[in-house]
């Protein structure tokens, strides 16, 4: 127990300092290269640590496991799109002036005036998009899976029970996104509290339905799958297809599933996976050595 508490306190002093590095150069000039490059930085915080504590190649989840667990592909790939959108659908629902299709920005990039173009256009760009969009990300992704979900998840599960361990894992991905949204990301809005909680609701609504993949596959892939879905969901964001790219949306509130209405649907689905979560008994914890 005291080796796992070394080796947790080593990787999130690591995590913090290269945190605290990147946002500083970010704030700079807001390069987005920088913040790939954050993405990145959990992954070498882990390295680093396994190597400084001895702790080799141990326990690192990277097993495929697919044809014991292709549901769980499947859901990470196709059931979090639906999950995104059905939130974006509730957003709409409640302001149905805010759903402008043909004066959005995606019409306005591909010279769309009509809706019959339009319905052509999502019919035929859309499955791509939905095939290709993630795997443009997967490499992103597993720089911070590899960390959060690979390696914090699971050495906080040999000390709490799964759900304290979801929980913990959460609030500490959430925070290490708040220097970021502080500074305008996400949200537009910079140096303000609101987007802040807004973005720590989205990494504990994420953050347990992504424990609960690895939970019930004890595989990163499936976590990293989701992860990169919902990350590929930005380049055809609600908002970038169906909202007036003139009009400014409360981007607080939706349509986008970073909003408190837009992530609806993600939101009851953690709500499930929190009740589900594999309790102390069930749970079969990872050895330390």
């Amino acid at each position: 127990m005291v080796a796992v508490k070394k080796r947790v306190g080593l990787f999130l002093g690591l995590s913090l300092l290269f945190l605290l590095l990147v946002s500083y150069f970010y704030a700079q000039k807001k390069a987005v290269g920088w913040l790939v490059l954050l993405m990145f930085t959990p992954l070498v915080s882990v390295l680093l640590t396994r190597f400084f504590t001895h702790e080799g190649r141990q326990n690192l989840a990277l097993a495929f496991k697919f044809k014991q667990h292709w549901r769980a592909y499947l859901f990470a790939w196709l059931g979090i799109i639906g999950l995104a959108f059905i939130g974006s659908l509730i957003y709409f629902l409640i302001y149905p002036d805010d759903f402008q299709p043909l004066a959005s920005a995606v019409a306005q990039q591909e010279g769309i005036h009509h809706f019959s173009a339009y319905r052509q256009f999502l019919v035929t760009t859309i499955p791509l998009a939905i095939v290709l969009n993630p795997l443009g990300g997967l490499l992103q992704c597993f720089g911070e899976e590899f960390a959060w979900r690979g390696y914090l998840l699971p050495k906080l599960r040999i000390i709490y029970s799964p759900r304290q361990a979801t929980l913990f894992t959460n609030l500490i991905w959430g925070l290490w996104h708040a220097p970021v949204i502080w500074l305008g990301f996400n949200y537009q809005q910079a140096h303000a509290l609101l987007p802040v909680l807004a973005q720590l609701l989205v990494c504990f609504t994420v953050g347990t339905i992504l424990s609960l993949l690895y939970f019930s596959t004890q595989s990163l892939w499936p976590v990293i799958l989701a992860h990169a879905t919902l990350n590929a969901i930005d380049k055809f964001s609600p908002q970038f297809l169906f909202s007036d790219a003139a009009v400014p949306v409360n981007s607080l509130l939706g349509p986008n599933l970073t909003g408190v209405i837009g992530g609806l649907g993600l939101l009851i689905a953690a709500i499930v996976c929190w009740l589900i979560l594999p309790s102390p008994s069930r749970h079969q914890v990872i050895s330390e050595n």
